[in-house]
C-alpha cells in the first residue's frame, strides 16, 4: 500500500493514513490532547499514568511533563501512550506486565519512548497491553499476553514491541481488557486474545493466540473494545456489537451473550462509537450521543440513576458534539467549539471538576487547554487560508505561495471520507450543502504534499 505523507493541522505530518484521538479516557483517568500538541491529564495517578512526574492523583486537569509534538494520546488501566509527530511512541505509567515497551518492568511517572518503534502512525491501549500501527500497515504489541492479546502465538509477556502475525494491511487498531482488533483495508475485522464472553466475534469461547478474522462482518470503519465486549461501525452508519451482555452494553434490548456480531437497536447515521468497560457509545452525524450498557456510576449521562440500559439511550445536554472516547466508567465528548464534556465515576477525579463526586449527566471542564496555538507557521512551507471558518455553505481556499491543488478531499473527525476527491482551483467556491453540521478535516492535495485543515460547517 502507498501511503503519502500528510501535514497535521496542529503539526508537522509524517507518512500517516490514520488521524489522531484528541480526547483518551483510561480506567479512572482522563487525557486531552490541546491544540498546542501538549497533554492535559487527570484522574488516578497512583502508578504515574497521568504522566506529570508525581503519584499523586489530580482532580484539575495537569500537562504532561514531556515530550512536545504530541498528536495521538491512548489510555489503558495503569498506563498511558502518546504519539508524537517524528512517529516515535511514549508510554507512562505501570510497567508490571512490560506494557511501557521499554525493554523491562519498571514504571514511570514521566513518559519514555518506546523502545524499537518508528513510522508509527495510530496507537491503543488495553488494560495491560500497548498496540501500535506503522505506516506499512503492520501491528505491534507489547505487555500483558497470559491470553494471546499479543497476537504471536504465544502467552508470555512482551516488555518490547513484538509485529502481530499475518497482519499486513491494517488500518485500525483497538485494545480491549485483554483482547485486541484491527480492520483491514477491505473493511474486514480481526481479533485475537481472551475470549470467554465471545468479545472475539468468531462464535466460540476460545482465546486465540493468532488474529482471526470475523466472517461475514464487512464494510467496517471503526472498532473498538470493552472489558469483554465489542462494537463496530460499519460504513452504512449502523453499530455491531457481541461479547458480554450482563448489563446490556451489546445494545440489542437483552441482557443475553453473543458470540457473533449482532446490531445495535435504533442507531443510524454513527460516525464513531466507544466502549467503556461495561458501557458503549455512539456519535451520531446530527452532533448527539448516545449511550448504553452500565449505568451503575452515571455513565450513560441521561440524568437517570437507573442500574443499566440495554437499549442507546440519548445522552443530555449534549449537541454539536465531535468525538467521543470512554473510560472505566466514565465518558468524555469533545465540542465544535473545543470545550470538553464528561459524566459518570469521579472517585479519584477522572471528571476533572475540582471534586471526587461523580455526575450522571455531563459537566464541562473549565480552562483545560490554555495557551496559543503553535507548529502551522513552524512546518508548514505552503501557507493557506480558509475563509469562512466556520461556514455555512461555501467556503474559499486562498494561498501566498500554492500554484496548484490537485484535489480535496473531506473527512470526519474521526477519519472517515465523507466524499470523493473534489476538483478545485483557488479562490472558488467549495460547496458545503451536502455536509451534515460539524466538525471535518479537509485534505487538500498538491504536487509537494498533503496538507489537512479543520474546518466547521455550521
Amino acid at each position: 500500500m502507498k501511503h503519502k505523507c500528510i501535514i497535521f493541522l496542529f503539526s508537522l505530518g509524517f507518512c500517516s493514513h490514520s488521524f489522531s484521538q484528541t480526547i483518551a479516557g483510561g480506567s479512572n483517568h482522563t487525557l486531552l490532547l490541546c491544540n498546542e500538541n501538549i497533554v492535559q491529564a487527570w484522574g488516578f495517578n497512583y502508578h504515574g499514568q497521568l504522566g506529570d512526574g508525581t503519584n499523586s492523583d489530580n482532580y484539575l486537569p495537569v500537562p504532561l511533563s514531556s515530550p512536545t509534538g504530541v498528536i495521538g494520546i491512548e489510555g489503558g488501566s495503569m498506563h498511558s501512550l502518546a504519539l508524537k509527530n517524528d512517529g516515535t511512541v511514549w508510554s507512562f505509567g505501570g510497567n508490571n506486565s512490560g506494557q511501557l515497551g521499554i525493554g523491562n518492568t519498571i514504571s514511570s511517572n514521566v513518559p519514555v519512548q518506546v523502545n524499537l518503534l518508528t513510522n508509527i502512525t495510530s496507537i491503543s491501549a488495553g488494560w495491560e497491553h500497548s498496540l501500535a500501527l506503522k505506516n506499512d500497515s503492520t501491528v505491534w504489541t507489547w505487555g500483558f499476553n497470559e491470553y494471546g492479546q499479543l497476537g504471536n502465538g504465544d502467552t508470555v509477556n512482551s516488555s518490547l514491541p513484538l509485529q502481530v502475525f499475518g497482519l499486513t494491511t491494517i488500518t485500525t487498531i483497538a485494545g480491549g481488557r485483554h483482547h485486541s482488533l484491527a480492520i483491514s483495508d477491505d473493511g474486514t475485522i480481526w481479533t485475537w486474545g481472551w475470549n470467554a464472553y465471545g468479545q472475539l466475534g468468531n462464535g466460540t469461547n476460545n482465546d486465540n493466540y493468532n488474529p482471526f478474522q470475523i466472517p461475514g462482518l464487512i464494510g467496517i470503519t471503526a472498532v473498538a473494545g470493552g472489558d469483554g465486549h465489542s462494537i463496530a461501525l460499519k460504513n452504512d452508519g449502523t453499530v455491531w456489537a457481541w461479547g458480554f451482555n450482563g448489563y446490556g452494553q451489546l445494545g440489542n434490548g437483552t441482557y443475553t451473550p453473543s458470540t457473533i456480531p449482532i446490531p445495535v437497536s435504533g442507531l443510524s447515521g454513527i460516525v464513531a462509537i466507544a466502549a467503556g468497560r461495561l458501557h458503549s457509545m455512539a456519535l451520531k452525524n446530527d452532533g448527539t450521543v448516545w449511550a448504553w450498557g452500565s449505568n451503575s456510576y452515571g455513565q450513560i449521562g441521561d440524568s437517570t440513576s437507573s442500574f443499566s440500559t440495554n437499549v442507546p439511550q440519548q445522552v443530555v445536554q449534549l449537541s454539536n458534539i465531535n468525538s467521543i472516547a470512554a473510560g472505566g466508567e466514565h465518558s468524555i465528548a469533545l465540542m465544535n467549539n473545543g470545550s470538553v464534556w464528561i459524566w459518570g465515576l469521579n472517585g479519584n477525579g477522572q471528571l476533572g471538576n475540582g471534586s471526587n463526586i461523580g455526575s450522571n449527566f455531563p459537566i464541562e471542564i473549565n480552562g483545560s487547554c490554555t495557551g496559543k496555538p503553535v507548529g502551522n507557521e513552524i512546518f508548514e512551507t505552503i501557507k493557506i487560508s480558509i475563509y469562512p471558518n466556520p461556514a455555512e455553505d461555501y467556503l474559499s481556499i486562498s494561498s501566498e505561495n500554492l500554484i496548484k491543488i490537485n484535489n480535496i478531499s473531506i473527512y470526519s473527525i474521526d477519519g472517515r471520507k465523507v466524499t470523493n476527491s473534489i476538483d478545485y482551483k483557488l479562490n472558488e467556491m467549495l460547496d458545503l450543502r451536502a455536509l451534515n453540521p460539524g466538525t471535518y478535516l479537509l485534505l487538500i492535495e498538491t504536487d509537494e504534499s498533503s496538507i489537512i485543515r479543520k474546518i466547521i460547517k455550521n
